[in-house]
């Protein structure tokens, strides 16, 4: 086991009222964030991507079909850590 830790979170159109760019900062060793943009009618699909093209730590998923549901399963599919949490 490589003890990596991946976080998924869950965006639906969540750059305007949170701001994905919080997230574009350094992560702890070990940390991989796999962002899920879901059926986003802001830049939340444009500022995942931009920070995955960053960071080789940062994934980004888009969906193009709503649900929180459907967005944590893409998550999980898309992450690689030994161990997830999300939000």
């Amino acid at each position: 086991m490589d003890d990596r830790f991946d976080m998924l979170l869950g965006s639906y159109s969540l750059s305007d009222a949170q701001g994905l760019d919080l997230v574009s900062g350094p992560l702890p060793g070990g940390y991989e964030l796999v962002v899920v943009t879901n059926a986003c009618s802001d830049r939340s699909p444009e500022i995942a991507a931009g920070l995955a093209a960053e960071s080789p730590r940062v994934r980004h998923v888009d969906l193009e079909a709503g649900g929180w549901g459907r967005a944590v399963k893409a998550g999980l599919a898309a992450a690689r850590g030994d161990r997830l949490c999300y939000t």
